[in-house]
């Protein structure tokens, strides 16, 4: 009888032995799960941050670049606005001899583009009062540079300064006002500036 106690005995031992073996395997499988799903979280979490790091990181770069061009645009346009306000208050201050030499060439060169030998010239008040003034000097003048020149018409228009050229018989015009080649200086200017600082970001 007591042979049989000592065997159960035994036997439940071994029993409550094997079933702690399987808890305990169980409990350190259990542990590595939560091991591994603990760092798959803090993976997901270093991840998740990192991304969010990185578009900031991008955002920022983005609004500098673009806060870059735009004072790069202002820049190119205010010393653009700067160089023609200065031609354009050396333009006005002129004198009147200065403004008489510049529109003879500038009549004469009008006609030699058209191919013209008389035309209707436009200029502003001041300077129609100043070649109505030297009228025999402007003709004297478009003879010596234009073969077989005949005459030119010239009427008062709202121009800055400058002339606009047209043609008695035809549609033909050229306008070399003031505003005209401004315009063309400041497009040519700006041209120029943009791809002088081109080179310099190479």
């Amino acid at each position: 009888m007591s042979g049989i106690k000592d065997q159960i005995q035994q036997k439940s031992q071994e029993y409550i032995q094997k079933i702690l073996r399987r808890a305990e395997k169980i409990k350190q499988r259990e542990l590595e799960l939560a091991r591994k799903k603990k760092s798959q979280i803090l993976e997901e979490s270093r991840n998740k941050v990192d991304l969010e790091v990185e578009q900031k990181k991008s955002s920022l770069e983005a609004q500098l670049i673009l806060e870059f061009k735009l004072k790069e645009e202002k820049f190119k346009e205010d010393l653009c606005s700067q160089v023609i306000l200065e031609a354009q208050n050396r333009l006005q201050n002129f004198s009147s001899q200065q403004r008489l030499d510049s529109l003879k060439i500038l009549i004469a060169k009008s006609l030699m583009n058209l191919g013209l030998k008389e035309a209707k010239v436009v200029v502003n008040s001041q300077d129609l009062q100043i070649l109505n003034a030297h009228f025999q000097e402007l003709k004297d003048f478009l003879k010596e540079h234009i073969e077989d020149f005949k005459d030119v018409i010239l009427q008062e228009g709202s121009i800055q300064g400058g002339v606009k050229v047209f043609s008695l018989h035809s549609s033909e015009f050229l306008d070399n006002s003031w505003d005209s080649r401004i315009r063309k200086f400041q497009a040519e200017f700006r041209k120029r500036i943009i791809e002088e600082i081109s080179k310099e970001e190479r």
